[in-house]
């Protein structure tokens, strides 16, 4: 069995029946519209980044399974918002917890990053991410340093040019905390300009118990999509 095979992505028709029931008719057209671009993202780069995929029983993962999420890629739109609204420069590395399939890192390097590391804990994803990643320099060039870590999100170390930590709501509760506290002690022995930014915070709680040489920026709130909450820290 491939790796592909493993990959049970959802049907459009499920998607689009939840979102109908939870929301309604109005946020399915804007859930339409945002699928559009990420297709045409996708054909345009050679990529595979528009599916959602549940994470299923038969994938191997390198961590704790309950304390992760299906794989659903973030909207390009919302994310090009939050970063030029933020106005976050594009130094540094971009480091996406919960990477998925690479689409987060793919547009940071659109966004103007010219590092960018992934890190997944099923192995699977991190198979197809590396396939995006190669289809995307393949057409863009080779000028992005963009790879895959697969491990545990716990286990990532923090590097002194980490400015940019990205978390699209990717695990629990106790798994942010223990990721938090490490960005926390980076930054701290190593003072720079750094930011995390937590689409969807199911678990804001974690964040708003930063240090208080963190500052939360003004709260963004995107329709057909949901809120998302950054913190910068003031080196």
């Amino acid at each position: 069995m491939t790796a592909d095979s493993r990959l049970t992505a959802l049907s459009k028709y499920e998607i689009f029946k939840r979102t109908l029931h939870k929301d309604g008719i109005f946020f399915v057209l804007i859930a339409g519209a945002r699928y559009a671009r990420g297709f045409l993202f996708d054909k345009r780069h050679g990529t595979r980044t528009s599916m959602r995929v549940a994470l299923a029983d038969d994938l191997t993962i390198a961590g704790d399974r309950e304390t992760g999420h299906d794989l659903v890629p973030m909207p390009i739109g919302p994310f090009y918002a939050t970063l030029k609204k933020l106005r976050i420069p594009a130094r540094g590395a971009f480091i996406d917890f919960g990477s998925g399939n690479a689409r987060t890192l793919l547009l940071a390097a659109e966004f103007g990053f010219k590092r960018a590391v992934g890190v997944e804990f099923t192995k699977e994803f991190c198979e197809l991410s590396e396939r995006n990643i190669k289809a995307y320099q393949k057409r863009r060039g080779n000028n992005f340093d963009m790879h895959i870590l697969c491990i545990d999100a716990t286990r990532y170390e923090i590097q002194p040019e980490d400015c940019v930590f990205f978390f699209f709501n990717p695990f629990d509760a106790d798994i942010l905390k223990l990721v938090v506290a490490n960005i926390e002690h980076s930054v701290a022995i190593r003072p720079r300009a750094a930011w995390i930014i937590y689409s969807k915070p199911l678990h804001e709680d974690v964040l708003d118990s930063l240090s208080s040489s963190w500052e939360k920026s003004n709260e963004l709130s995107y329709r057909g999509f949901g809120r998302v909450v950054a913190y910068r820290f003031m080196s």
